[in-house]
């Protein structure tokens, strides 16, 4: 117990050290309040986006898409047509975000409802959960691209 309870303080100092960083930083703060807009991001997925993608809010959703590693791309050849799959990005932040979407499933009504109707209409489990970290990253870019933009639960 000693090591663990060790290492679970250490990783409360970070996450309060963390914490205490964005918290004296007025943009850093104004951005945070901003991404916790949505149900499902929390104060890990916030610090890891504001970290690892400062681009958020100021790129186009298709290119965050691919920069983070969430778009499909096409693997194509000829007449022969394969599944799309998501490859390459900022594998730390899709981690992340892979665990919020896992999280939004069950606690944000409208992405649990976008995830159900995708899995309704036949989509694998893994495809709909990369739509929902899809869909969660394109409006977290809204959300800071547009000081206007208003989530409706």
């Amino acid at each position: 117990a000693g090591q663990v309870g060790f290492l679970e303080n250490e990783l409360r100092e970070t996450d309060r050290l963390i914490q205490e960083h964005i918290d004296r930083d007025a943009t850093l703060r104004r951005k945070a309040a901003r991404l916790r807009e949505l149900q499902g991001a929390g104060p890990v997925l916030t610090a890891t986006l504001l970290a690892h993608v400062p681009e958020l809010g100021e790129i186009a959703a298709p290119q965050l898409s691919a920069l983070i590693g969430v778009a499909p791309f096409a693997c194509d050849s000829g007449p022969r047509q394969r599944a799309r799959h998501v490859r390459g990005g900022r594998g730390a932040v899709r981690h992340v975000l892979y665990m919020a979407a896992v999280a939004a499933t069950q606690h944000n009504p409208v992405l649990a409802a976008f995830y159900t109707r995708l899995v309704a209409a036949g989509k694998p489990k893994p495809v709909a959960l990369v739509a929902v970290m899809r869909k969660m990253l394109h409006v977290l870019n809204r959300l800071l691209a547009d000081p206007h933009f208003v989530l409706v639960h």
